[in-house]
């Protein structure tokens, strides 16, 4: 009895320091929610995914056991720490010299990113027994980590492509339609449609939908069972479907203030903005998930 007790000490401390290990990435993590409320609506949508499949298919916690699942993925996580730690970053300027040095830092945020969905991993089987549900939660968290890197540098593309997919719709019901782009420290994109400018923002450019159907649609692929094959059609699905979404928001808005004119032009932006989340979002899961 004292040898399981010491055993189960030492399990307790490898978690521990884990989670030690990953503070640094965890404050990145958390200052990206803070600037950013695009990736709070994807986090949202990723913990309400979670919670409501654990209720429909009874899934409950229960007292932290040490399986031969938790002891293999957490020692998968303090592999790849090691090796980030102690292998990458102190050669990075060797691997720069003959590798594009972005390249060498999305290879070690990768790694440190798959380090910490194998540590979620290890958490999940300690408290879950189904397997399907850790491993969603595991590679619902590692998603959003990738979110938290691809929001920086996605901005601007997202604009200029939502921009032109909005314009090319209302050009093809008869608008007369231009993109404009107006340079300076942060570059703006508007649609001038019938000699009207629409400013396509920052929260225009669709980020928010398309991770929250991207972590949806992660999350009930996996959970699935199905075949790698259909799972990775339902997460393209889910970012397409996303994008879509915001495209069709966008029209809609323009439409209606051609229409009715931009007297109550915050109102209706507002109330088209969540019509579309919440039905594109309710459109992802009930087309990827089933009931196996």
């Amino acid at each position: 009895m004292q040898d399981n007790n010491k055993k189960t000490l030492l399990e307790y401390i490898a978690l521990f320091g884990a989670f030690i290990g990953f503070a640094p990435m965890l404050f990145f993590l958390f200052q990206g929610l803070t600037e950013s409320p695009q990736l709070r609506d994807a986090v949202v949508i990723l913990c309400s995914a979670l919670l409501m499949i654990a209720i429909e298919y009874k899934i409950k916690p229960n007292f932290p056991k040490f399986s031969h699942n938790v002891i293999v993925f957490l020692a998968f996580s303090y592999i790849f720490l090691f090796f980030n730690n102690y292998v990458v970053r102190p050669n990075f300027e060797v691997f720069a010299s003959f590798i594009p040095v972005e390249v060498v830092y999305l290879f070690f945020i990768l790694i440190m990113f798959l380090a910490f969905a194998c540590f979620i991993a290890a958490v999940g089987f300690s408290m879950f027994k189904s397997k399907r549900y850790v491993l969603a939660v595991s590679g619902g968290f590692f998603s959003f980590s990738i979110l938290s890197i691809i929001f920086q540098f996605a901005d601007l593309p997202l604009r200029i492509w939502a921009g032109r997919t909005a314009g090319y719709v209302l050009a093809f019901f008869g608008e007369h339609v231009r993109l404009l782009l107006y340079k300076g420290e942060i570059p703006q994109i508007a649609l001038r449609v019938n000699e009207q400018s629409y400013l396509v923002a920052t929260e225009c450019n669709g980020f928010g939908i398309i991770s929250s159907c991207l972590v949806l649609s992660v999350v009930i692929a996996i959970f699935r069972k199905t075949g790698i094959l259909n799972r990775l059609l339902a997460i393209l699905f889910g970012i397409i479907i996303g994008f879509i979404a915001n495209t069709l928001r966008i029209v809609s808005i323009i439409s209606v203030s051609l229409l009715v004119g931009n007297k109550h032009y915050y109102f209706y932006h507002e109330a088209l903005g969540y019509l579309f989340f919440i039905g594109t979002l309710i459109i992802v899961w009930k087309l990827i998930s089933n009931k196996k």
